[in-house]
C-alpha cells in the first residue's frame, strides 16, 4: 500500500520534474499502492548501500578497456563475487520512457518552505 524511498540529495537526480512525473504515473496506474513518501539523506554527511556497489563496478572496471556498451552487463554482473554476484536485469529500448517529456507539458508549484507537496 505505501512505499517509502531513500534518495541521495543530488538535485539534479531526484529533486526534478521528471522524477516527480514518474513516480507520480506510478501511482496512478498501480492497482496496490497509495503512497510514495521521498526522505533525502543530509547532504554530505550520509552513504548509502548503493554507494558501495558503485565502488566495486568502478574497481572491477578500472584497469579494463570498455569497447562497447554490451560489455558492461558482463562487468557489472562479475564485478563481485561474495556473498553473490550483482544481479543484471538487460533492458530493451522499449523499458525506458522519456519522463521529461512529460514533465514539461506538467507544471508544478514549486514549494520552498518544506510543505508537503501532493500531486
Amino acid at each position: 500500500k505505501e512505499v517509502s524511498l531513500w534518495c541521495d540529495n543530488c538535485a539534479g537526480q531526484q529533486k526534478n520534474k521528471s522524477m516527480l512525473v514518474c513516480l507520480s504515473n506510478f501511482l496512478k496506474t498501480s492497482q496496490n499502492l497509495q503512497k510514495i513518501t521521498l526522505n533525502f539523506l543530509i547532504t554530505g554527511h550520509s552513504m548509502m548501500t548503493v554507494d558501495s556497489v558503485h565502488a566495486v563496478i568502478e574497481r572491477a572496471v578500472r584497469h579494463k578497456t570498455v569497447n562497447a556498451p554490451s560489455e558492461w552487463l558482463t562487468i557489472v554482473s562479475i564485478a563481485r563475487y561474495k556473498p553473490f554476484p550483482y544481479d543484471v536485469i538487460k533492458m530493451k529500448y522499449n523499458d525506458w520512457m522519456d519522463w521529461k517529456s512529460f514533465g514539461d507539458q506538467k507544471s508544478f508549484q514549486k514549494m520552498s518552505d518544506g510543505t508537503i507537496f501532493r500531486i
